[in-house]
This record gives structure tokens, sequence and C-alpha cells, in this order.
């Protein structure tokens, strides 16, 4: 068998990394990877970083870490791939020593590479450069013949600095006999990629980069600053797209059609500059759409369904919808989670792409079969009549969310957002359709909900033309033990968060009816609306957490986000409250009207569950999933303690409280246990004005006087006003530039 080739390449950890270095390195390294053809080695080459940063060695170790991360990013996998840091092989450190008595100071200043970089350098330098830096060819020498690197993937202006390490080798082997492998210069074919201002290259001490770690706010910021057409006064202007960086950063990000179709547009004045960076921004947000526009489908139902169903009809639905969240992972064992995580790494490869799909249908089918025959057999003791709609629904969930998440994994997050869009919507005309027309009250439900799971499956199968992916041929047990090593463990924290957020409808249907729980359900709906609504600022809190958790001011960072937090999801939860007595009524039945006692403390709790989800944030960021499931089995122990012993004497109110004293318990754990890695500035005066404000609200609410609940709400408006000044200015002046350009 032909052994690899050993390539060797690398980055100085001297800031964040940009889509320049996607283009011009980074990809082609994914590329390597992924082909099997390649022994890749990538060197975080943090002694080097200091030739020139010896004087902010914090700048280099901030940093370390984030090129890491920027590294993992684009998909570079440490199972394929060898990541390692220079400053921790002091071997590269000895051969340094030795090399330099074969190199003489003459030969380091005839380096053009060398001598180029020096007079870029002149501020720092002056008229006399340090050893360390006139001397880091040497180093470089060092760096690749430790690891025996045989191929070097270099842009053509460190071409010298190669051939310098062939003399060295040579050199070597020459008094010391053949040790050394000679290493060759691959150059890179990658693309230079302009900044955003239209300068040729794109660099941090530019000004003029988009990063990889950049937040969605941040990308749709800076694209929205981007350089266009400067002879483009107007809509109707022709524009010419060659000198703009919006249609350039198209050509990079869009499809070919839609590319040509931008730059018709543009030439002929019917596509503006602004219409042009919120369709690029746009290509960055689709997911996130697509999760919105399912939960704002559910949630504009809730009227439809609390008018027409009974409170059993609905909580039958809402109790068979809790079971299938309940199976979902003991069926799949998270496999959606593996596949979309392997897909990741091996994109571009094909051959790959196959194996990791055809091995997950095939487990899933497999699983199918299982979950089948013990259905058939337990279905003798399972009287229910929704039975047989809990077990399809089941299936066809199943192969709805690996297919979504296929889709996310080869690349494509539009027709993910369009798949997760079509499911809603389905559901929608056809919740419609059966349950005002049909009158087929909770099996109308439950039948749309199953037309809308098998239509996301079969356009996410078609349009991705999944069935060129899926082979039997391709069943290999390697593949998918790595992948179920990934997804299982995450099988009991998914329990957990499920007996926190869901055992009390199992419990309130079994010991205070189903009608109970259909009450139980409405009421739970509005808190609904605020959890998706904090779940998208979570995906980019999430990872700037990651970016910043070793930072140097990361007390300061976290402390200023978590009192943005508080402040606005809080007012978001207590402005629900004060407005809910003038709603209610319109949005719910009368024959669910008991839910509006339990929508305050339900809210409450989610206030609190807002604030563990920040605080697991940290877990993420430090790598610490023990510590999440912990805390997760801590909650929930006390979510069914308090349930249980409750239930039978409050009713419905025991579901309601045990929840929000099991976020609470799990908020003070969280608090407490994550000052060992960040400590948490708590704002104590808005926290003491946010409980006497809560209190107020929710005092008010119970007493149903609308004179009182008037004045409560215009107070709540005008606290949320106060508190989020600083927030809404920034957003006005945000929104204001935009206007402008």
């Amino acid at each position: 068998m032909e052994s690899k080739k050993r390539v060797l390449t690398g980055d100085r950890p001297t800031g964040k990394l940009h889509i320049g270095h996607y283009f011009g390195s980074l990809k082609k390294r994914v590329e390597m990877q992924n082909s099997g053809e390649y022994d890749l080695y990538i060197l975080i080459a943090d002694v080097q970083a200091l030739t020139d940063n010896f004087n902010n060695p914090d700048k280099v170790r901030a940093n370390v870490r984030q090129v890491a991360l920027d590294y993992l990013s684009i998909g570079i996998d440490p199972e394929k791939t060898t990541i390692y840091i220079q400053s921790m092989i002091p071997e590269t450190a000895e051969l340094t020593v030795f090399y330099s008595n074969l190199v003489t100071i003459a030969r380091l200043q005839r380096n053009p590479t060398v001598k180029t970089e020096i007079a870029q350098k002149k501020e720092l330098f002056g008229e006399s450069v340090t050893y360390g830096f006139l001397g880091y060819p040497v180093s470089q020498a060092a760096d690749i013949t430790c690891f025996d690197g045989e191929l070097v993937p270099v842009g053509e202006d460190q071409l010298p600095l190669i051939e310098q390490c062939r003399e060295i080798v040579r050199k070597f082997n020459s008094i010391y006999g053949e040790t050394l492998k000679e290493p060759e210069a691959v150059l890179s074919k990658g693309k230079r990629i302009k900044g955003l201002d239209g300068n040729e290259k794109m660099g941090k001490s530019l000004g003029n980069a988009i990063y990889l770690s950049d937040s969605e706010e941040e990308v749709n910021k800076k694209v929205m600053s981007a350089v266009t057409d400067p002879n483009r006064i107007k809509k109707d202007d022709l524009g010419n797209p060659d000198i703009c960086m919006v249609a350039y950063y198209h050509k990079l990000f869009t499809k070919d059609e839609d590319y040509k179709t931008v730059c018709s547009e543009c030439k002929a004045g019917e596509r503006g500059c602004v219409a042009c960076k919120k369709q690029l921004i746009k290509n960055t947000a689709i997911v996130s759409l697509g999760k919105i526009c399912t939960q704002l489908i559910t949630f504009l139902l809730l009227p439809l369904y609390t008018y027409i169903l009974s409170t059993e009809e609905y909580g039958v639905v809402d109790l068979l919808n809790t079971l299938v969240s309940l199976f979902m992972p003991v069926v799949t064992l998270q496999i959606e989670q593996g596949v979309f995580r392997y897909l990741l790494d091996s994109r571009g490869n094909k051959e790959n792409e196959k194996s990791i799909i055809s091995n997950t249908v095939i487990f899933t089918i497999f699983q199918t079969i299982i979950y089948s025959f013990v259905f058939i057999i337990a279905s003798n003791w399972i009287h229910n009549d929704y039975k047989y709609f809990l077990a399809v629904n089941l299936v066809a969930t199943m192969f709805s969310n690996i297919f979504l998440q296929i889709s996310r994994g080869l690349g494509d997050n539009t027709k993910y957002a369009i798949g997760s869009f079509l499911s809603g919507a389905v559901s929608v005309i056809l919740n419609v359709l059966f349950i005002v027309v049909f009158k087929w009250g909770a099996y109308g439900i439950l039948s749309a909900t199953l037309i809308g799971n098998i239509t996301c499956a079969s356009y996410i199968f078609f349009s991705k033309k999944l069935g060129e992916y899926i082979s039997f041929k391709k069943k290999d047990h390697q593949i998918l033990k790595q992948m179920l090593k990934y997804s299982v463990p995450l099988v009991p924290n998914m329990l957990s968060w499920w007996i926190v957020n869901a055992s009390d409808r199992m419990i309130i249907s079994t010991i205070l009816g189903i009608a109970q729980n259909g009450i139980y359900s409405a009421a739970n709906k509005f808190s609904g609306v605020v959890s998706t609504l904090y779940s998208v600022f979570n995906l980019t809190w999430t990872e700037s957490a990651a970016l910043n958790i070793e930072s140097e001011d990361r007390d300061n960072f976290f402390s200023e986000i978590f009192g943005f937090t508080i402040r606005f999801f809080g007012t978001v939860c207590i402005g629900i409250i004060a407005v809910m007595p003038f709603v209610f009524n319109i949005l719910i039945n009368e024959k669910f009207g008991e839910a509006y006692y339990q929508i305050p403390i339900l809210m409450i709790a989610t206030m609190f569950n807002i604030l563990v989800s920040f605080l697991g944030s940290i877990y993420v960021a430090k790598k610490l999933t023990k510590e999440i499931a912990k805390t997760s089995i801590f909650a929930a122990i006390i979510n069914l303690v308090v349930n249980i012993s409750l239930v039978n004497f409050i009713g419905l109110y025991a579901a309601s409280i045990s929840t929000a004293v099991s976020y609470f318990a799990m908020f003070v754990y969280r608090i407490i246990d994550s000052r060992k890695y960040v400590k948490l500035s708590v704002p104590k005066k808005l926290v003491f004005s946010f409980i006497i404000v809560t209190a107020i609200t929710v005092i008010t609410y119970y007493v149903r006087n609308t004179a009182l609940s008037v004045i409560t709400l215009i107070m709540v408006v005008i606290y949320a006003l106060l508190i989020n000044k600083n927030s809404m200015q920034y957003i006005m002046k945000a929104v204001n530039k935009k206007m402008k350009k």
C-alpha cells in the first residue's frame, strides 16, 4: 500500500482568521484532509508569532485558542488531522539551535521574504532587527523537518523560506548522513480575497475583514458597510458589478445562476445596492428563518385550536406530541446529530458523504423495524384511540428530522429552511381544512402534522436527490460506530430536559385528566414564544461565548451580555403578563379560561429557563458537558418531586410551580457553580427593580381590575424603555445608518 504524503502547514496566532484565509488556504486544507490521500499536520506557530509580537504576548496567548476554534469551525477534524501548538513541542526549539549553526547571518539577510518583512516592520524594529525575527526561517525549517514534512503549501512570496529550509536539510545531511527529508513547496492556488473597502488584500490591520468567528449581527453590519459602485447614486442608475465589493462577495458565496442575476440586474439598474446587500445577508440567516416560521405558525393556530377543539381533544394532541419528543431520542439514539456532524467533515468528498448517509438511513430503517415490533407487541396493553397516530407520527418525524440534518450537513441551508417551512405551512392549511371543514377534531391536527412531516421529508429526499447517496452496499459498521459514539451520549441529557420541560404533561394527564392537560398546554404556548425568541439570540451567543471564554476581559464581557439578557428578555416576559388581561379572551376560548391563572407562573419559569440557558453556554464554551447533564438531572428530580407532591392538592398549579421551582433551583446551582469559570457581576439595582415591577405586575394580573391593568401596562412599557435605553439607542443608530446607505 502506497504511503500517504505528509503535508505540513499552519498559521501564526496573531488574530482571528477571516474569509481571506479560508479561500486562500483553509478550504484547500479541508479538501486535502477529506480526500484521504494526505497525512495532514497543522501548526499553530505561537513561538514564531512572538518574533514580532514580543511586546504583546497576551495577544498571542489569547489567539491560540481562537485559531484552533477557527480550524474546527471550517471542518478541520482532529481525528483526521494533527493540530499542534509550536510551543508545546520543545524538540523544535532544540532543532532550531542545532540548525542555527548551519546558517550564516549574511544568508538570512539575503532572504527576499525576510528583507521585505523587515522593511514592513521598521516601526517595530527601527534600524536594528532582533535575532529572533531575522532567524525565524531557521525555526520554520525545524518545524517542517521535525515532523518529516514532505509537502508545504505556500504562497509565491514564501518560496524563499522553503528554499532556505532545503539548504539547511542538504547541509545537515551532508555532515551527519541522510537523516532529514527535503521538503517540496506546493504553490497554493488559493485566491487572495479583497477587503470590504475594496483593498486588494483583506487583513486585520486594515479593518476590512469578515472573520470566521463573526456573529450574524457582525456579518450583517460589515456587509452593509461594504464599498459599492461609487457612480451609483440611485437604484435605477446603471451599475458596474466589476467594481462593487458586494457583487464580488456574491461571486464567492452565491450560486452561479443567482450571481449572474445579481450582475445583470445591477447593470440594468433594476437592483439597488441595499437590496443586493440584504440578499447576501439573507444567505447567512436562512436556517434561523425556517425555525422561526415553524414556531410562529404553531402559535398562530392557538385561537383556532382553543375555539374549535374541546379541552380533552387539545390535551390529547399535546400529550401525543409530548410522547413523540420522549421516544424520539430513545428510538433514534440522536443519530441525526451524528450525521450532521460527520457530513460537515466530509463536504466535497462524495464517497464519504454517500457512506455516511447510507449508514444513517440503514440504521434508521433498522431502528424503525425494531420500534414497529415493540409497538405491535405493546399495543395490546395500550388502550388509546390515537395510539396508531403516535406510532406513525414518530416514524414520520424521525425521517423528517434526519433528512433535514442531512441537508444541513451537505451545506444546503436553503432547502433546510424550505423543508421546515413546508412542514409548518402544510400543517396550517390542512389544520384549517380538517378541523373547520371536516370537523375531525384531534384526528385532524394529528393528520395535518403527519402529512406536514411527510411533505418535509419528501421534499428534502427528492430535491437533494438523496436516492443517489443511499446504497445498501455502503454498509460500514466503523462509520456507524463513530457516529453513534458521538450521538449516544446526547440521549441522557435530552431525557433529563424532557423531564423538566414535558413530564408535567404526563403527570397532569394521568392524575388530573386529559382535559386539564389541554388547558395547561394552551397556557404554555405564550412562554413558548419567548423561548423561541431567545433560541434565535442563543445561536449567536453560544458561539460568542466559546470564542471569548479565555479572553482577558471575559468576566466583563459575560457580565454585560448577562445584564442585557435580564433587561431585554425579562421585560418581554413581564410585558406578556401585563398585556394578557387585554388579549387573553381574544386568543383563548373561555372553556380554556383556567389557563389564564397559569400564565404568570409559566412566564417567570421561562425567565429562569433563559438565564439557565445563558449560564449553560459557559459550560458549553468550557466543554463541560458532564456539568450540563448534572444540573439537568438535578432540576429533573426537583421537578418530579414537587409536581407529584402537590398535584393532588393544588391541581394545575403544581405543574407550573414545579417548572418554575426547578428552573429557579437550576439557576441558583449554575450561577454559583459557574463562578469557577466566569465571575459574573450581577447588576443588583436592576435585579431589585425587576423583582418589584414583576411583583406589581403579577398582583395586578390576578386582581383583574381594568383600571389597574392599564396603569400597570403603562408602567411596564416605561420601565422596559428605561432599562433598555442603551440597547434601543444602539438599534436606532444601526437602523439610521442602514437607511442612509
